[in-house]
């Protein structure tokens, strides 16, 4: 009798365990979704930050390339006082500063405008450097916030 007991007990366990495994397999697929979705969109904010910090650091090179190419320079060398509009896309020089640090961005999106602000690109006149990137959201769970302007701007003053 003991046996039976014992045998009965054994089947009700394999019957339940049966009937969660469908639970199990559903539960599971539930929270790798979830997690995934979180990792990436962890990732995709981790980009974000990344991106914008790219183009703080292309804008400092970009002013700094501009006020060693003052006015004292040669002329065929020297860069400004007129304004310049561009991507880093379009193989200026100035675009060639700052392309090395579009890894992550299309060079095409990335829009470039310097201007001098006091009017001339002489010693002690000043040089004001706009980077400019639109991004898209990669995953779902950040495009609420949809597409996000990067920005970066920098003032230097012309050393020589």
């Amino acid at each position: 009798m003991r046996h039976m007991a014992r045998r009965a007990a054994i089947s009700f366990r394999r019957r339940r365990t049966r009937r969660r495994s469908g639970v199990t397999v559903v539960e599971s697929a539930f929270a790798i979704i979830l997690t995934l979705s979180v990792v990436f969109a962890v990732l995709d904010l981790g980009l974000l930050a990344f991106q914008s910090n790219m183009l703080s650091l292309a804008a400092r090179r970009l002013a700094r390339e501009s006020i060693v190419r003052g006015g004292v320079m040669e002329p065929t060398s020297a860069w400004g006082p007129a304004s310049l509009s561009a991507t880093a896309a379009d193989g200026s020089p100035e675009a060639q500063v700052v392309l090395p640090y579009c890894t992550t961005m299309t060079p095409s999106k990335v829009k470039i405008a310097m201007t001098w602000p006091d009017g001339s690109n002489g010693i002690d006149d000043r040089v004001n450097v706009q980077l400019n990137f639109q991004r898209q959201p990669m995953t779902p769970l950040t495009s609420w916030m949809g597409k996000i302007n990067l920005y970066a701007s920098t003032v230097m003053k012309i050393v020589h």
